[in-house]
């Protein structure tokens, strides 16, 4: 799947386990489209879901109607992916 510019941008941030707000701040993505792009990439598997009190703690459900109440780390895939992207966009 080819990348959108907004979740190479998401990918780009997420290194480390981000809440939303901070994604959000760090992308200047409005709230609606971050939401979308988030639930994608999670779909993808290229974000994983966390607990923002305990990072390395995957939450057993999350709800796309409360993003502000979890964390969100780029997965392996999710970051070949930004780099395919980047690639492609550099060639």
């Amino acid at each position: 799947m080819k990348l959108t510019p907004s979740q190479q941008l998401i990918l780009d941030v997420m290194i480390y386990p981000e809440t939303f707000q901070n994604i959000k701040e760090e992308t200047g993505l409005h709230e609606g489209a971050l939401r979308d792009d988030l639930a994608q990439l999670v779909d993808l598997g290229y974000i994983d879901v966390r607990e923002p009190e305990a990072p390395n703690l995957h939450p057993r459900f999350y709800d796309l109607d409360h993003l502000h109440d979890f964390a969100f780390q780029a997965t392996r895939d999710g970051l070949r992916a930004l780099k395919m992207a980047v690639v492609r966009t550099k060639t």
